[in-house]
């Protein structure tokens, strides 16, 4: 009996949560509040970080959100894209 050489591979796939995504879900599943108390414990905790306040010029909330002014936007008011 002789021995043959022989080659083997073997493929492989594995998920990996890194701690930049573990960060990125547990940051989603936040509430405003919660989220805005986040970034403050960040900010205080983190010396290097600082509030970029002229964001907060950029947004504007609606005003009117009557029925009117959804269907002048091109909504139906469901709250659905409709894509």
């Amino acid at each position: 009996m002789s021995a043959k050489p022989q080659l083997r591979m073997q493929a492989g796939q594995s998920q990996v949560m890194t701690q930049q995504l573990l960060q990125s879900i547990r940051l989603l599943q936040l509430t405003s509040q919660e989220l805005e108390v986040e970034v403050a414990q960040a900010l205080e905790s983190n010396l290097l970080l600082e509030a970029d306040d002229s964001l907060d010029d950029d947004f504007e909330a609606p005003s009117d959100t009557s029925a009117e002014a959804v269907e002048a936007a091109g909504g139906d008011g469901s709250g659905t894209c409709g894509w």
